[in-house]
């Protein structure tokens, strides 16, 4: 709508280029660089240049990047977790991984190329011991790539390698995974993702899981204190005293109940119309037992939810997907 807009009165605005240049350095750059601080905390603290780079990155990019979920934003968010750590030699590689995301020929390709190039000369100019380790930096792996590794870790069983998010974070929980799977397969303790891993990778079964893990009840993880159970056990609990059962519900005991209940409600009808008692005064009576009964299926419903919690998290360790 602002390109056609700005189309359609070329011609007929003028905007003295004093004039532009006052509300960009005085409107534009102080709102934007305020917004690139929330998303990336310790940007405004950086050296001239790599701090422009930034601003550059958060202006064209949106700076909600630096916090936007997929791999589209891996580069982005593991630029803010640098920053955050003062691990600046890192940035110019990410900078360029993100290139991967036009063609050679794009403007927005060679940009990349450029503002890379400025954060390095900043960190010579500010931030010189992060600049004297710019050679020793491996190149920013591919978050796609990352991607695949993340995603057959866990259709090994590998499952501790954390979210399916295009990042390989030093000493985080991918890299514990893949070094974990280098161990297990007799190669070279790196974490890095290399043609010898893929290989592997593509050729290896699934984590065995043993007998005992894979026949385990509810029961076992309640004896081995596992928190999740023993919160779906207060909640059962509570729901119980709800519905003024017990923590022990199956699917017929549910049916059961809302027969009981159901029952209880025609019976309290049929029981105060012979009374003679009047119409709104029965209304009333009747009105109460249904808000009884909704209390109580409430309580049924969070004993459900409860249940149903308890389940997967029991499935979830038989297979190996939580300790």
């Amino acid at each position: 709508m602002g390109t056609s807009y700005s189309r359609a009165t070329r011609g007929q605005v003028d905007i003295p280029w004093d004039v532009a240049l006052d509300v960009f350095c005085n409107h534009d750059l102080p709102r934007f660089l305020a917004i690139l601080e929330h998303y990336c905390p310790g940007a405004g603290a950086l050296g001239p240049d790599c701090k422009g780079v930034l601003w550059s990155i958060a202006f064209n990019r949106d700076a909600a990047g630096f916090v936007k979920a997929g791999p589209r934003y891996a580069e982005m968010r593991e630029i803010r977790a640098c920053v955050a750590s003062g691990d600046l030699a890192r940035i110019p590689g990410l900078i360029r991984s993100m290139q991967r995301l036009w063609p050679r020929t794009s403007g927005l390709y060679a940009r990349r190329e450029t503002e890379a190039r400025l954060f390095e000369k900043g960190l010579a100019a500010h931030h010189p011991e992060e600049h004297a380790r710019l050679e020793a930096v491996p190149p920013a792996p591919d978050p796609d790539l990352v991607v695949q590794v993340q995603t057959r870790l866990r259709e090994l069983g590998y499952y501790d390698t954390g979210a399916v998010d295009g990042q390989l974070v030093p000493k985080g929980r991918t890299e514990a995974a893949i070094l974990a799977f280098r161990h297990e397969h007799d190669l070279p303790l790196k974490p890095a993702i290399d043609d010898d891993l893929l290989a592997a990778m593509a050729r290896a079964e699934p984590r065995q899981v043993s007998e005992i893990r894979a026949s385990a009840t509810t029961q076992d993880l309640r004896e081995q204190g596992v928190q999740t159970i023993a919160i779906t056990d207060q909640i059962k609990g509570w729901a119980g005293k709800l519905f003024g059962g017990s923590s022990v519900l199956g699917g017929g005991g549910v049916l059961a109940w809302l027969t009981d209940k159901a029952t209880a409600v025609s019976s309290a009808r049929d029981a105060v119309g012979g009374l003679g008692i009047p119409p709104a005064a029965i209304a009333w009576l009747l009105a109460g037992v249904v808000v009884l009964a909704i209390v109580a299926g409430l309580g049924v419903l969070i004993w459900v939810v409860a249940h149903k919690i308890e389940i997967k998290r029991v499935a979830d360790y038989r297979t190996g997907k939580n300790t």
